[in-house]
């Protein structure tokens, strides 16, 4: 299965406007899927985690526990 990878800049795409330090803070305490790095300085994101991760906050809010 081809899995794509979505820059930072990808996720504003999908809805996702958290700054980096934002989504670093989520990250740590496991409320954010987690970059895979791509290179020494570059990162990026597994589209299906994210798309998983909007799903979650879909489902918290229709659960009233947001």
């Amino acid at each position: 299965m081809a899995r794509r990878i979505l820059s930072p800049e990808d996720l504003k795409s999908k809805g996702i406007t958290l700054s980096n330090d934002q989504r670093k803070n989520l990250e740590r305490v496991g409320r954010f899927p987690k970059r895979v790095p791509i290179s020494e300085r570059t990162h990026g994101y597994i589209e299906q985690e994210i798309d998983e991760y909007l799903e979650g906050c879909i489902a918290a809010r229709d659960a009233g526990a947001v």
